[in-house]
Formats: structure tokens, C-alpha cells, sequence
């Protein structure tokens, strides 16, 4: 460890900030924390994936609509 970070590690007095089993129980709430948050946002892009899905779903199928329905309303058009 370099000096400054030693320093901070051991805080101002020389000693840890925080006693060992204090500094363990804050790890840990940061870890779990962070978990929390993985799993929040892997469920929001499982959500966001299927309205993407549908999406382009729903686009093919009114592009194939409208692929098959041009020739009719071109005939449509033309006898007009």
C-alpha cells in the first residue's frame, strides 16, 4: 500500500475509522445494495426487451399488411 492510501485506510489517528466487524457490516449493506440494484435493473431490461419484441412484431405484420394489400388498392385506385 502506498502512504496515502494507508493513511486513509487507517484514518487521521492512526487506527481504523471503523471497528473490523462495523467495516464488514458496511461492506456487506454495500454489497447487498448493489445486488438490489443489478437485479432492479436486470428486470427493467427483461421489460424493456419485450416492448421492443412486441414492437417490432406489431411493424412486421403491418408491414406485411400493407405489402399484401398495395396491389388491391393500387386496382382500387386505377378504377377510379
Amino acid at each position: 500500500m502506498d502512504a496515502l492510501s494507508n493513511e486513509v485506510w487507517q484514518g487521521q489517528r492512526g487506527r481504523s475509522p471503523l471497528p473490523p466487524i462495523q467495516k464488514h457490516k458496511v461492506t456487506f449493506r454495500k454489497i447487498v445494495e448493489k445486488v438490489r440494484e443489478s437485479r432492479k435493473a436486470w428486470e427493467q431490461s427483461k421489460k424493456l426487451l419485450e416492448v421492443a419484441k412486441t414492437g417490432v412484431e406489431q411493424a412486421i405484420e403491418t408491414a406485411s399488411y400493407l405489402e399484401s394489400a398495395m396491389p388491391l388498392l393500387v386496382r382500387v385506385t386505377q378504377l377510379n
